[in-house]
């Protein structure tokens, strides 16, 4: 197990339970000396296994945000949003 740093991109395992529970694949590194990972994307499979690069969106301002909250411009409502999406192609898979 590995502890998700509660960082701008992790804190949405924390706030939003829609994210728990779930197949995910993160996208992230590790500092040496430290216990966490730092998740610099986030890829959550549907019911037919595809993978979704995994954000919040505004639909009135067009910005992605990476954790859950008022849309940083607006102060309005974001959603979370799902896409198809691979992986980087810098994404080495680890187990």
């Amino acid at each position: 197990l590995l502890p998700i740093l509660p960082d701008w991109r992790g804190r949405a395992f924390h706030q939003d339970e829609r994210l728990r529970e779930r197949d995910v694949e993160l996208v992230g590194f590790r500092r040496e000396g430290l216990p966490y990972l730092n998740v610099l994307s986030v890829y959550t499979f549907d019911e037919k296994r595809t993978r979704q690069y995994t954000d919040y969106w505004c639909d009135i301002c067009s910005i992605p945000m990476y954790e859950i909250k008022e849309c940083e411009c607006c102060q309005g409502p974001i959603r979370l949003r799902f896409r198809p999406g691979k992986l980087p192609s810098y994404a080495v898979p680890t187990k």
